[in-house]
C-alpha cells in the first residue's frame, strides 16, 4: 500500500510509545488460543499487551526499521533484567532510574547495540519512553505552563469526581490554557513532532481539535484515571502502576518472558505483509492509524480488499483524517463495537476506531 510514510526517512525513533489504548485493542480484536495476529509495532506497547492474551502468533510489523530495533530492545531488557531495571529505562523512576538502569543495560549490550543505543540514552535522559520524535515534542507542553497553570494541572489529575474536575478546568481556561494549548499544537507547531509530510491527507485542525477533544473526554472520565492523559502532560515519572499499561507493570512482567516464543518481528509495510505468504495466516489486524497518511482511494481500495479475505477482524484509529464513511454501512463494520471502544479510549487524542470483521 502506497501511504506517505513510506517515503519519509527512517533514521530515528519516531514513536516510542503507542498512543492507542491497550484495552481498545485487546477488546477490538478479542483474540483466542489459535489465532494469528498483526500488530503495527510503533513504540512496542500494544505488541506486548497482546502478547499477554491469548493467540498463538503475535506479528510486530513496522515500515521503520528503528521501531522494530526499539522492541527487540524492550525484550532483550525483559529477558535479561529485573523488573527494577526495565522500569527505569522507560522512565517510571525518574531521572535517577534512567542513569542507573541505562548503565546497566548498555554494559550487557554487544559492541554494535551499545555503539547504537548509548547516544540515544544520554540523549534522552528521562527515560526510553520519550525518545520518539512525538513524544519529545508532546511531552514539553506542560514546560510551557506558568506555575499557576501547572498547579491548577496537577490538581485536575487529583480530582476524584467530574463535577471537581469540571471545576477545575474553568479555573485553568481562565488562565489562557486553551490559547497555549491549540498554539502549541497547531498544524506548523505539530511538525515538530509528525514530519510535515505526514499532514497532505488531514482534514483537521490540530490545536483546535485536540482541544475540543480534550474538552468533551473530560466530561465523561477522569483524567487521572487515563495512563496516555497523564502521559500526555507529566511525562512518565512517578507513573502508578495502576494505570501503566500491562505490558509495564510488575505483574504481568515474568509471563512476557514466557511468551516470546510468540512474537515476531517484521520490517515493511503492513498490507504488503498480509498479502504475503506468513500474513495469509492471520485472522486478526491492528493497524493503527496508518490510513492516515493514504489518499481516499487508496484507502478505499485497500480496505475494500481486506474486507474480500475471508475471515479477517482488523481495527484502525482516525487522528486527523476521518476515511471511510461509506464503508462504514457494510455488513463487515462493527458499528455497535466501535462506538463503544472510541467513547472507552483511553485518552481524547484519538478521534474514534473502526472495527471490521468479515467472518461473521
Amino acid at each position: 500500500m502506497e501511504t506517505e510514510f513510506s517515503q519519509l526517512a527512517f533514521d530515528q525513533i519516531r514513536y516510542s510509545m503507542v498512543w492507542e489504548g491497550a484495552s481498545s485493542v485487546v477488546n477490538a480484536l478479542q483474540s483466542t488460543e489459535d489465532d494469528e495476529l498483526l500488530i503495527i509495532c510503533s513504540g512496542g506497547c500494544n505488541v506486548l499487551n497482546t502478547l499477554l492474551q491469548p493467540c498463538k502468533r503475535v506479528w510486530a510489523v513496522d515500515i521503520n526499521p528503528m521501531q522494530i530495533k526499539l522492541l527487540e530492545l524492550k525484550r532483550f531488557v525483559i529477558s535479561s533484567f529485573p523488573y527494577e531495571v526495565y522500569s527505569g529505562l522507560l522512565g517510571f523512576e525518574g531521572l535517577a532510574g534512567m542513569e542507573s538502569s541505562s548503565q546497566q543495560v548498555l554494559s550487557a549490550l554487544t559492541e554494535t547495540d551499545r555503539s547504537f543505543w548509548a547516544p540515544i540514552f544520554e540523549e534522552h535522559t528521562y527515560g526510553l519512553l520519550l525518545a520518539g520524535r512525538l513524544e519529545n515534542y508532546i511531552c514539553q507542553f506542560y514546560l510551557n505552563l506558568n506555575q499557576a497553570q501547572k498547579l491548577l494541572m496537577e490538581a485536575l489529575f487529583e480530582a476524584t469526581t467530574l463535577s471537581l474536575q469540571e471545576d477545575i478546568f474553568i479555573q485553568l481556561k481562565e488562565t489562557g490554557f486553551e490559547d497555549i494549548f491549540v498554539q502549541y499544537f497547531s498544524r506548523q507547531n505539530l511538525s515538530k513532532g509528525r514530519d510535515p509530510a505526514l499532514f497532505k491527507y488531514t482534514e483537521e485542525a490540530g490545536g483546535e481539535q485536540f482541544y475540543k477533544r480534550l474538552c468533551t473526554y473530560l466530561k465523561h472520565h477522569l483524567l487521572g484515571d487515563s495512563y496516555i492523559s497523564r502521559f500526555f502532560f507529566f511525562g512518565p515519572a512517578n507513573m502508578p502502576q495502576r494505570l501503566r499499561p500491562p505490558c509495564y507493570q510488575r505483574q504481568h512482567y515474568g509471563n512476557l518472558k514466557k511468551y516470546f516464543h510468540k512474537l515476531e518481528l517484521v520490517v515493511g509495510e503492513a498490507i504488503d505483509f498480509l498479502e504475503s505468504p506468513a500474513g495469509a495466516k492471520v485472522g486478526k489486524a491492528s493497524l493503527s492509524n496508518i490510513f492516515e497518511y493514504t489518499s481516499a482511494q487508496v484507502f478505499e481500495t485497500t480496505v475494500s480488499a481486506l474486507l474480500q479475505r475471508p475471515k479477517l477482524r482488523f481495527v484502525y484509529w482516525n487522528l486527523l483524517n476521518d476515511q471511510g464513511g461509506k464503508l462504514r454501512s457494510l455488513p463487515a463494520y462493527q458499528s455497535s463495537l466501535s462506538k463503544q471502544l472510541s467513547e472507552d479510549e483511553d485518552c481524547f487524542y484519538f478521534d474514534a476506531l473502526h472495527v471490521f470483521d468479515n467472518s461473521i
